[in-house]
């Protein structure tokens, strides 16, 4: 932000401009603080008169119309004409409810921002680019995101918050990459990663002024995940995700070796072109030759003609039928030779076509959120993804024969179209209302079929259930969210048993909001504390569960494509065991029935694993204490402890939970403050917000066809995600604690996971990487 510079104060030799944003900002802070006040005051005009407060919308109005006035002041005082060219930033926090004041209403009405006629200010009015932050700041679609994909909230929280030494997204334009394909170019940054393309044709076309319609012009700009194949044009800038500006620069030698690929593609062309001319023009030569021999022979037919006419005459009634197929033949040679001529006129043959970065250059961009499995670009280029087909010059190694299976198969966008089984989430409301927000969340991102149990106290709104009309909105989105209503206090083991949190995958904690932080996080440790123990014992499969973990690492491509089916037994196993809970809820030991379940599961390494390695239970939470945070990871490691010697002990182990904790303010605090740096961001981060288009998920490396204990690079890891229509941006490692301590216990890993994003610390792919069960791959990926 620009600001007037401040009267009254010395300079201490800081930053000028830092001086202005900072006064701006104080003065900005004060005046809207001090209206509010004075409207508080004004509204009281007597004993027992209730104070009247301001609405969301009538404050962040009132603020609007401050900077407004701080912006004029500022150009119309001393070294105003310095400042009239600078847009002021300003970021504002998104609600569908509100529909702000516009705050460069004058600017449009003077004609753009400039001053009207016979007006002698000598300087512009004040010009504002209001940027709406998308409902990334929602905790409710944070938390269904995280409900729907565990793990999640840790990748989520890092891109949101600026942590120091974790990547951010940069949006640059690099004169060096137009004409080239977004497959050459992502590979000529040897410490970021390319994640999309934006287009600033759309970013500034919205029909109305609302923020709304500037969001979704803004997301629209925004092309995550594009295909390989895309064209990249000049009026279009990268999108990458690096540790530092410094990092954005592009490698010399990669672009050497790009430009040497394309000047020798080109040249190939232009040999092919030369010889299809060359070609033409000959064939033209020979039927100009023998159109004139052809003309030369019927001058001498025509001559004999004359000379023996009278003796055709005279034979022409002894042989009519000789006659007319001479007629016949004339005609047939005359047709041919107008079609030869016809063609020679049109060219002969199709015409060549043009390069790939002119015919390029006219077609219309793609559709954002592109997975790479479609036609449509930027421009038009190579198609084939294929490591093998990759530009000359770059060099990756051998193609190991991992590599070499299933390159025709592509990653799905959401769990849904990885054949997950539907989720059983519960949903604990607190302060009694709707949580329509949240159900429309989950139906965005849960797999077809699932079901929402939502346990309200008695006498509120939401125990009464979701309206009609909003659950036949439910029903009629793609994936038709089944909500179900249990009647208690959340805050009880009786509430959370009926509402069947044992056979839940996960428990999400909403309608806190407006209570005390401490309280609100006491609640989130309480609520842990029961659903530890209500989680039922789980039998373990000893041999049968080793035999897996040996499966599990070969990770050959029959692994792959089974995944559904794995995912499907899964699911099915946790309804089974549900639908028994008082079996399960006690203790098992070694018995007939435990060796009678070894003996049918010792061919079934599929369905093995389903009961073996069954999932833990996600328990997701706002949490803003980071004491409390260490006090619930230490509860989580202390059952993964109990739960290996117990399943040592007695051949059971109870069920794990999870936690993924969420803190709000945080990650709108990150949001706002990328998006003041970067408006353009704001695009980025609502395209990433929304079930449409291109998201932010976590696939085992089995889905992308990368192998367990081998070593792999990056190089590899990123070609076997654009195989399968994904951008890898990073990798989520399990602890080898934890890893081992779930090997033993045979389920999941319990502990948080190690998030590694962007490029690994040795660039241009040299590292050496192992995935071991229980990682993830961080992918952008689109449906």
């Amino acid at each position: 932000m620009l600001a007037p510079e401040p009267t009254g104060i010395p300079n201490s030799g800081a930053d000028p401009a830092q001086e202005k944003t900072d006064a701006v900002v104080a003065a900005a802070a004060a005046a809207a603080d001090d209206t509010l006040a004075n409207s508080s005051e004004d509204s009281v005009s007597g004993a027992g008169t209730c104070r009247l407060s301001l609405t969301l919308e009538a404050r962040q109005s009132v603020t609007l119309v401050a900077l407004q006035h701080l912006r004029q002041q500022a150009l119309m005082g001393p070294g105003g004409r310095d400042l009239g060219s600078e847009l002021q930033t300003v970021v504002i926090q998104h609600d569908s409810d509100l529909d702000l004041l516009d705050p460069d209403a004058l600017t449009r009405g003077r004609g753009g921002g400039g001053l009207g006629a016979g007006e002698d200010y000598g300087v512009v009015m004040a010009k504002h680019q209001v940027t709406p932050v998308s409902h990334l700041n929602s905790l409710s679609r944070i938390q269904a995101q995280c409900a729907s994909q565990p793990g999640i909230s840790v990748v989520m929280g890092s891109i949101m918050r600026q942590q120091p030494g974790m990547p951010e997204f940069y949006v640059q334009h690099f004169p060096e990459v137009v004409g080239l394909t977004y497959g050459q170019a992502r590979r000529i940054f040897p410490r970021a990663v390319l994640c999309g393309v934006y287009d600033p044709l759309d970013a500034n076309s919205f029909p109305t002024n609302s923020a709304e319609a500037r969001l979704n012009a803004a997301a629209k700009a925004v092309m995550l995940n594009p295909p390989d194949s895309t064209r990249l044009l000049e009026r279009c800038s990268l999108i990458l995700l690096a540790d530092r500006t410094e990092d954005l620069q592009i490698s010399k030698a990669g672009l050497r070796e790009v430009l040497t690929a394309n000047n020798k593609d080109a040249k190939q062309l232009l040999e092919q072109q030369e010889k299809q001319r060359n070609d033409h023009h000959n064939h033209h030569i020979n039927n100009h030759n023998n159109g004139h021999i052809h003309h030369h022979h019927h001058h001498q037919q025509q001559q004999q003609q004359q000379q023996h006419q009278s003796h055709q005459s005279h034979q022409s009634h002894h042989h009519p039928q000789a006659t007319q197929e001479e007629k016949t033949q004339r005609g047939a040679g005359a047709a041919t030779k107008a079609a030869l001529a016809n063609l020679s006129e049109q060219g002969g043959f199709p015409a060549v076509a043009a390069s790939a970065a002119q015919v390029s250059s006219t077609q219309p961009p793609p559709p954002p959120g592109d997975s790479g499995q479609g036609a449509g670009q930027l421009g038009s280029g190579p198609a084939s993804d294929d490591p093998a087909e990759a530009p000359a010059g770059h060099d990756r190694g051998p193609t190991p024969a991992w590599a070499a299976r299933g390159r025709s198969k592509r990653a799905a966008g959401t769990r849904a179209e990885h054949g997950a089984e539907p989720l059983k989430v519960v949903v604990l409301v607190f302060n009694g209302q709707q949580p329509e927000e949240l159900l429309e969340g989950l139906a965005d991102y849960c797999p077809p079929g699932s079901k929402a149990v939502i346990v309200a106290p008695e006498d509120t709104a939401a125990s009464h259930g979701p309206p009609s009309n909003f659950l036949l909105q439910l029903q009629q989105r793609r994936r038709q969210l089944k909500v179900l209503t249990v009647v208690g206090d959340p805050r009880t083991r009786g509430s959370l048993r009926a509402a069947g949190v044992q056979d839940a995958d996960a428990v999400i904690l909403t309608g806190l909001d407006g209570t005390c932080p401490d309280d609100a996080d006491a609640q989130a440790l309480a609520t842990l504390i029961q659903l530890q123990a209500l989680m039922p014992y789980i039998k373990h499969v000893g041999a049968v569960g080793a035999a897996m973990n040996t499966y599990e690492s070969t990770a050959t491509s029959e692994e792959s494509s089974s995944s559904s089916s794995s995912s499907s037994s899964s699911s099915s196993s946790s309804s089974s065991s549900s639908s028994s809970s008082s079996s399960l809820s006690s203790p098992m030991a070694g018995s007939e029935a435990d060796a009678g379940t070894r003996r049918e599961l010792a061919g079934r390494p599929l369905l093995a694993a389903a009961v073996a390695r069954r999932p833990p239970l996600n328990l997701v939470c706002g949490v803003t204490d980071p004491r409390i945070k260490e006090i619930m990871s230490s509860l989580v490691r202390v059952q993964s402890g109990d739960g290996v010697v117990v399943a040592a002990a007695r051949g059971a182990a109870r069920r794990q939970v999870t936690i993924e904790t969420i803190n709000p303010d945080e990650m709108l605090a990150g949001v706002l403050t990328q998006v003041a740096a970067e408006p353009r961001l704001a695009g980025l981060f609502h395209a990433l917000s929304t079930a449409e288009g291109v998201e932010i998920h976590l696939r085992t490396p089995a889905a992308l066809e990368l192998p367990y204990n081998e070593p792999v690079t990056w190089d590899q890891v990123q070609d076997a995600g654009r195989q399968r229509g994904v951008t890898v941006i990073g990798l989520l490692h399990a602890p080898n604690t934890a890893a081992a301590a779930a090997t033993a216990a045979g389920t999941d890993p319990p502990i948080q996971p190690r998030l590694l994003l962007g490029v690994p610390l040795h660039p241009a792919g040299a590292i050496k990487m192992e995935f071991k069960p229980g990682d993830k791959v961080v992918v952008l990926s689109g449906e």
